[in-house]
């Protein structure tokens, strides 16, 4: 089936230049084909199938990308249009910036960010980014406007914030956070206005709840979850509908 999917949909984009084919990380083996004849429209994003789905959402709504590199020396945030032009850097302060989704409209980029405090903060964090890796621990989530300008923190609780996602009204933001558990790993979603105000818990499970997203029209949200898992670190997809 996976192999006819490919097939279907390399004819399609032969005929249709809109088509992109995004991967996270899957597919080796019948992916080959449309990565080789449609190079400049297939993007492989690395095990971040959330991101993966933003980057999916800001192509779908104004033909850009935003994604997070370290092709500068920092993770950092970036856009750029469709086609790979036009790439600008959106941050540049020391420190993870990272998890971009565009707002409905286009107009604002939500992300998840850390920067250190201190020197000693800052040596640790570089000396970990030259091994490519980051120290899990405070995330807090900002908001910044498409061009990277009017940057503004939205969270300030000291927990790990993360998997940032607009709800369409472009007010309000929902996110996932260990607020509740800030030593463990339960996780769970939360409701914010975009002026840092009206923080509401949503999910109250013991397990743990991350990766939240409403669909256009607000009405359903689809989360993953370990709830009513049958072994350890079993994920699973959740739907709901969205009730105000």
């Amino acid at each position: 089936m996976r192999t006819a999917f490919i097939q279907t949909l390399y004819e399609l984009a032969e005929r249709d230049e809109r088509i992109w084919l995004l991967t996270g990380d899957l597919g080796y083996s019948v992916l080959e084909r449309f990565a080789s004849r449609f190079g400049d429209r297939y993007v492989n994003v690395g095990v971040a199938e959330q991101n993966m789905t933003g980057v999916a959402v800001g192509l779908a709504l104004c033909g850009k990308i935003v994604f997070t590199s370290v092709r500068e020396g920092d993770l950092d945030i970036y856009s750029m249009n469709s086609d790979g032009t036009d790439v600008r850097r959106l941050t540049d302060k020391l420190g993870y910036d990272g998890g971009p989704f565009y707002s409905a409209d286009g107009s604002k980029i939500v992300y998840r960010a850390h920067h250190p405090k201190d020197e000693e903060e800052a040596a640790d964090y570089r000396r970990l980014l030259a091994q490519s890796l980051i120290r899990p621990g405070n995330l807090e989530i900002w908001v910044m406007d498409a061009d990277g300008g009017n940057k503004r923190q939205i969270t300030d609780n000291g927990a790990a914030n993360f998997a940032p996602f607009w709800h369409p009204d472009g007010k309000r933001i929902i996110f996932a956070s260990n607020l509740a558990n800030p030593r463990g790993r339960n996780f769970d979603l939360y409701l914010i206005n975009e002026d840092g105000a009206g923080l509401e818990q949503v999910t109250f499970d013991a397990e743990f709840d991350s990766f939240p997203m409403f669909s256009s029209d607000g009405r359903l949200l689809v989360w993953a979850s370990n709830r009513n898992s049958k072994e350890r670190g079993e994920t699973n997809v959740f739907l709901a509908e969205w009730v105000e």
